[in-house]
């Protein structure tokens, strides 16, 4: 896997249609979608390891086999749960990023390299997360 130090915040500000604009006086980043000026919002969510293969899939489907298989409705949350999906959305939901971490002896490691969605695939992704 590449990049495994760094956070998926790190990953995303490196992503060619994404722009890191200052505000509150140059103070705070905020990362935002090029193409639609909107800006991201990270989120992580918490799953069980009997939602692994499904989380899994995610990162293999093509992207109209994920549009598809949002169809099929959202996954249940678990508090504490050894799996970690790590999200970024723009807020008109044209632009996703997504890792899939799991828990180790002490913390949190990534067990996918992150993948990076737009368009209708970015909109499934936030359905089948609740995002």
């Amino acid at each position: 896997m590449e990049n495994e130090t760094l956070g998926l915040r790190e990953l995303v500000a490196q992503n060619e249609h994404i722009e890191i604009r200052k505000a509150f006086f140059g103070l705070v980043k905020q990362p935002v979608y090029k193409p639609t000026g909107s800006k991201l919002k990270f989120t992580d969510k918490y799953y069980g390891p009997a939602l692994r293969s499904q989380l899994e899939e995610l990162f293999t489907l093509s992207e109209a086999a994920l549009v598809k298989r949002a169809a099929d409705g959202k996954w249940q949350e678990k508090v504490n749960g050894n799996l970690l999906l790590e999200t970024a959305l723009s807020a008109d939901r044209q632009f996703a990023a997504i890792r899939l971490m799991q828990y180790g002896t002490i913390d949190y490691r990534p067990a996918t390299d992150v993948r990076f969605l737009t368009g209708d695939a970015a909109k499934a992704v936030a359905k089948l997360a609740d995002l």
